[in-house]
């Protein structure tokens, strides 16, 4: 009976420890893997659907990597434009948490934006409704941009002059991320902008 009792303890242990990686919504509910073992290595983009609405109008996204096109619907005053253009986005996660975001886009000439930092994983929030490490913290200290005619390049330095970006995520695995997008801003002079939607990256 101590035997059974010692088996059915240690099960239940493993158990609670494993369920207890489950953070995201959609999280597998058995991980033998940490969130941080899992969150780094080299993800490409897989799938995005995401919808911008600003004062005046809107974009909506799609984009699939068997494709390779971001496909792109905005509607301006009541009309509707449709763009297309190849696209690629990788980002770098690594243990010493550092990171980088490269995305491609390609229309009517090559533009590569680079951006880098450090990353960490967000406290619980009651305001936010956000869980312990549910959301990643990018903090970026450089943003490069590459186009055929010009490259821009912004530097953050400081604990006061610094740009983050708070990721949600809705799931994580050892072979896929699935980030919600959910943000809305209002400034004083009566300019909107929200973005809705999701992300999806597949393990390299």
């Amino acid at each position: 009976m101590k035997k059974l009792f010692a088996v059915s303890l240690i099960a239940i242990m493993f158990s609670t420890m494993f369920i207890g990686c489950k953070k995201g919504e959609n999280d597998p509910a058995l991980s033998l893997l940490s969130r941080t073992a899992r969150i780094t290595g080299v993800w490409k983009l897989s799938e995005a659907n995401y919808s911008e609405s600003y004062t005046l109008g809107t974009e909506t996204f799609s984009f699939t990597n068997q494709t390779g096109i971001m496909s792109v619907v905005s509607v301006w005053a009541g009309v509707t434009f449709n763009e297309n253009y190849t696209f690629s986005s990788v980002l770098n996660i690594n243990k010493d948490n550092t990171f980088s975001l490269i995305e491609t886009e390609t229309n009517n000439g090559t533009t590569t934006s680079t951006t880098e930092g450090y990353w960490y994983f967000a406290p619980k929030n009651k305001d936010l409704e956000l869980q312990n490490k549910e959301a990643v913290v990018f903090q970026i200290t450089k943003s490069t941009i590459v186009t055929p005619n010009n490259t821009h390049v912004d530097q953050y330095t400081g604990t006061t002059n610094t740009h983050t970006d708070i990721v949600q995520l809705d799931q994580l695995s050892n072979k896929q991320i699935i980030i919600t997008l959910n943000y809305t801003y209002t400034d004083e002079d009566g300019f909107n902008y929200s973005i809705s939607g999701a992300k999806t990256y597949i393990q390299e």
